[in-house]
């Protein structure tokens, strides 16, 4: 063997070290993330500075700076606390009790000196998690535990690229989807609403929501109250929040679920309404009796009626959040606008039904599991499965939707 030969084996051997041990070039993460590479910065430095933030008074002073280099290039964040999700009367309700929630460690920036970026994401214990839109793309960052838990690795969090994102299984109009029956029982049903007298909605009720449900006290908000505003009322199930582990984590999940969505929603026309922007009102993690989606093994279908059993008349769209792997692969599924005639989709009021049941069919369902495994999120402007059925419920006005409106399922 000569000396050149005995480089290029050093040379491949450190290679295939650099790979495997530090997250870089190559190195898979999950069957859905085929690169990524290990993130460290100092903590305590970053997390220093987001309490500066908190308690800030001057303007500049609310701005949490953060820089790193990664993927062959240098990221120099500038963020500030994001106001624009949530409503001033944000609250957090766990097993039936609400309260106050600070949401100070949710922020939104860009990156310093790139135009048309956009950052999104929490800073919790001094990491920072989330997605940075670039010129060359999306990246997202998430904490090492998630998917690391067994691995002694000198980094605390990952980081990887959209492009760098594949699902092996087939989703878009072209994948299979949800079975076509599911979509015609869903038709039908929309089809069968029972038309009932107006009511005077602005003013303070006690909603009874069902019987294995909390009883919510709210005031009706009119849709002129904030005509611009999507509102949302989001849940998360016991299984999801056990996933994430904390409250903050929870929200921060949500947080950068909605945000995206913003992102495309900001400039799109409603009827001549323009810069629509949507707010978590109410996040409920029921981790008791009263908690409808308690069972482990409920079936989309039904999963997505339970959420249609509550009143969701104060909201244009209802969703729940959790991690269960439905059958098919289904990712998310939702009532959204159909024919004239039909109902569901953005702000549809609860009705009166063919089965006697009243129930709100501006509701959907989606799931972080696929397969056993964790689906990742993708950019807002990409196919990413998770992101589907909410995007396609928002692209209903009124309930009515575009041609193409009826339930989805991405599988």
């Amino acid at each position: 063997m000569n000396l050149i030969d005995m480089v290029l084996i050093k040379l491949l051997f450190l290679f295939h070290c650099i790979r495997n041990a530090d997250g870089v070039y190559g190195n898979p993460l999950t069957k859905y993330v085929q690169h990524y590479e290990g993130l460290s910065y100092d903590t305590d430095a970053l997390h220093t500075k987001h309490q500066r933030a908190k308690r800030a008074l001057s303007h500049e002073d609310k701005f949490v700076h953060l820089d790193f280099q990664a993927h062959g290039r240098y990221f120099n964040l500038r963020m500030k606390r994001d106001t624009t999700l949530f409503s001033q009367d944000f609250k957090v309700e766990m097993s039936g009790e609400e309260m106050h929630y600070d949401t100070s460690h949710i922020y939104t920036g860009e990156l310093f000196g790139e135009q048309g970026s956009l950052s999104h994401g929490s800073i919790v214990d001094g990491k920072f998690e989330g997605f940075i839109q670039t010129r060359q793309g999306t990246f997202y960052v998430e904490p090492t535990e998630r998917y690391l838990k067994d691995r002694d690795v000198p980094y605390h969090s990952i980081i990887y690229h959209e492009k760098d994102i594949v699902y092996p299984h087939k989703y878009g109009p072209e994948g299979g989807c949800a079975d076509r029956s599911v979509f015609e029982r869903m038709k039908k049903y929309q089809a069968s609403a029972v038309e009932e007298p107006a009511k005077e909605t602005n003013e303070v009720v006690v909603e009874e929501e069902p019987s294995d449900g909390p009883v919510l006290l709210r005031k009706r908000r009119a849709a002129q109250v904030e005509k611009n505003t999507c509102q949302l009322f989001i849940q998360t199930d016991h299984l999801f929040f056990k996933y994430y582990g904390t409250r903050e984590a929870v929200i921060a999940q949500i947080s950068s679920h909605v945000k995206a969505i913003d992102s495309i929603y900001q400039t799109t026309d409603f009827q001549g309404i323009r810069n629509i922007s949507f707010m978590i009102n109410t996040t409920s993690d029921e981790r008791d009796k009263s908690n409808p989606f308690r069972f482990a093994n409920i079936g989309v279908e039904k999963f997505l009626e339970l959420n249609s059993e509550q009143n969701h008349d104060d909201y244009c769209l209802a969703y729940v959040f959790t991690d269960r792997d439905f059958d098919d692969g289904v990712l998310g599924l939702a009532w959204v606008g159909a024919a004239a005639g039909s109902s569901g989709g953005i702000c549809e009021k609860s009705k009166l039904y063919s089965d006697g049941k009243k129930k709100s069919l501006n509701t959907g369902i989606i799931t972080v599991q696929n397969y056993a495994s964790h689906v990742p999120p993708k950019s807002p402007t990409s196919p990413s499965p998770t992101r589907s059925a909410t995007t396609s419920a928002l692209r209903t006005t009124r309930g009515r939707s575009a041609p193409r409106g009826s339930p989805k399922a991405r599988t």
